[in-house]
């Protein structure tokens, strides 16, 4: 009698919901290179400001996370090193993307304040530089306390333990840092009643 090979079933193929994020993954990637490529059509090294740096920075970072996420998505199950790569793009970027819009923050508020004042002269540019620093240490937290892993039927389960999540949300959400920049940036706009969207990548002297 002829021995009959053993069968060994296949990888499942994507389900609706990897499908779907797939999808939305490809969307955003096409909307931040499209973004990317608006502002960035008539500009040149040489013109180029810190304000828009930090606004290109901001795309590039998005952008990047969707190309991340759309990769791992497709590769985790089953595979522990896709799983892993899932939360450090979650991280990366994501913490990457936060700081990079804080610093923006920064350069509104000390454009808006501190006319004709180099940035390290600014004692308001000084003190949101050093409310920033503790994001590193929250950055550290992230990288250092996370779950990741894998469920008998493949699946990858990423996520922040407590002890990193809470103090993220909290320093997101309630900060002072964050309510003083936003307050900060919105009633100086007000005051000057600035409606010109120009002066927001405005140069200043270092």
């Amino acid at each position: 009698m002829d021995n009959e090979g053993t069968h060994l079933p296949g990888p499942d193929g994507p389900d609706a919901l990897e499908i779907m994020s797939e999808m939305i993954s490809l969307i955003c990637m096409t909307i931040m290179a499209s973004l990317l490529g608006a502002k960035s059509k008539h500009e040149r090294l040489t013109s180029l400001t810190y304000g828009r740096i930090l606004v290109f920075a901001v795309y590039i970072l998005s952008w990047a996370f969707a190309v991340t996420s759309m990769l791992t998505v497709s590769t985790n199950n089953f595979n522990i090193t896709s799983c892993t790569l899932a939360m450090m793009s979650c991280d990366v970027f994501y913490a990457g993307s936060k700081i990079v819009i804080y610093m923006w923050l920064i350069e509104r508020v000390h454009l808006v304040t501190a006319v004709r004042t180099t940035r390290l002269k600014s004692w308001q540019y000084r003190f949101h530089v050093m409310l920033l620093l503790p994001y590193v240490g929250i950055f550290v937290l992230m990288l250092t306390f996370r779950n990741i892993y894998l469920l008998d039927s493949g699946e990858c389960i990423i996520g922040l333990r407590w002890i990193a999540s809470m103090p993220l949300m909290f320093y997101d959400f309630v900060s002072y840092y964050n309510l003083s920049l936003t307050t900060t940036c919105c009633h100086d706009n007000d005051h000057r009643n600035n409606d010109n969207p120009n002066q927001l990548f405005s140069n200043t002297t270092d």
